[in-house]
């Protein structure tokens, strides 16, 4: 999750679990009229996603730490909204009774260990070999850590100063999701540095997947409560309004599947032959030689999406378009760093070297948050 380091107002809202339905009605309709000695189990609550509220089914054993507005967290920090939530934690707006500041608290599930706040620690050491980088003032710093034991589980908590709201919510909650270009460029540069920063120190980041619908337990708790939207219209922030944060340490690689390889080769083309010979359900998409067998399926090629995703988009919402001299050196930048063979794909390092992040993005944004 990529955010933006800037704070603001917000406006609680607090939603009563509508979304939660009974299932078994029907079926036990339906069922003999003959008496029985015995009540019918009762049916089993599930929670539907109500979009913006994190999956209630993971209040569990082991899940998340049920808590609400006005909870007190470590006889310290008083809940005030939510920031976010994810696959294995949720970030809640708190003030702290001692300092009388905000700040952004993450409390983990029960199941969770401290490394996502030992990682944090060690990207804020100071490092010889990293001392002065400037990825370093992508990294929130940790001010607190605690424990919190409750029903589903014994949860690590650690404290960093409030962001403002994620890039994608950004544009995801925009009619017109699409930022100035040196907006875009700023963002690009700092997102190369602090990602060069972290591989410097000897970490990858990671992703978050969830799933749709489970059974809800009585761990939940009882109000569902939205997080708090304290973002604007991608097209409003100017470059020194968009300051990256990177955050969600603890997160994990997925595999892909059938469909998302059948994409990678409509868009990279046929892998290498041992890596094509292996894969066993390419019959089902392509011809021995790689070519789609049915154009419906076919995923658009990079040039298409740029045109349609980018351009068109730009051109709609009556903004500047990326020049020739940008969409070849763009272009150029994505295919080193989609190589099939991993020892062929750009590094980080490479990346900023390149002639689209050295020539055009970082040498304009560079200054702007030395």
């Amino acid at each position: 999750m990529m955010l933006f380091a800037v704070f603001s107002r917000w406006a609680c809202q607090i939603y009563p679990l509508a979304c939660i339905r009974r299932t078994g009605g029907l079926q036990a309709a339906f069922k003999s009229t003959r008496a029985s000695s015995h009540p019918p189990p009762a049916p089993e609550p599930v929670y539907q996603g109500n979009g913006g509220i994190e999956f209630y089914y993971h209040y569990e054993p082991g899940g998340h730490h049920p808590i609400g507005i006005g909870d007190v967290l470590q006889s310290r920090y008083r809940v005030v909204h939510k920031l976010g939530w994810g696959d294995s934690s949720i970030v809640w707006l708190c003030r702290d009774e001692q300092s009388s500041k905000y700040v952004a608290v993450k409390v983990a599930k029960g199941v969770s260990n401290a490394r996502e706040a030992d990682i944090l620690d060690r990207l804020n050491d100071i490092d010889a070999s990293t001392m002065g980088h400037l990825g370093r003032n992508m990294i929130p710093s940790v001010q607190d850590r605690f424990i919190l034991h409750g029903v589903n589980g014994t949860h690590p908590c650690y404290v960093t100063s409030p962001a403002r709201c994620s890039v994608v919510d950004t544009m995801e909650r925009s009619s017109r999701p699409i930022f100035q270009l040196e907006t875009g460029r700023s963002l690009a540069a700092q997102l190369a540095l602090v990602v060069e920063y972290i591989h410097a120190r000897g970490f990858v980041h990671g992703v978050d997947l969830c799933d749709d619908e489970e059974p809800l337990g009585s761990e939940a708790p009882k109000l569902a409560t939205r997080p708090a939207w304290l973002g604007k219209d991608p097209e409003q922030y100017s470059p020194s309004e968009a300051r990256l944060l990177i955050t969600d340490f603890g997160e994990t690689y997925s595999p892909g599947n059938d469909q998302i390889i059948a994409k990678e080769v409509d868009i990279l083309g046929k892998p290498p032959q041992n890596w094509w010979e292996k894969w066993e359900a390419r019959h089902q998409f392509f011809t021995e030689t790689g070519e789609r067998l049915s154009s419906k399926w076919q995923h658009p090629s990079w040039e298409s999406h740029f045109e349609e995703d980018i351009q068109r988009s730009r051109r709609e919402a009556w903004m500047p378009e990326l020049d020739v001299e940008e969409r070849d050196a763009l272009t150029e930048l994505f295919q080193c760093m989609l190589c099939w063979e991993p020892e062929k794909r750009l590094t980080i390092q490479g990346v900023l070297d390149s002639r689209l992040v050295l020539g055009t993005v970082l040498a304009e944004n560079l200054t702007s948050y030395m």
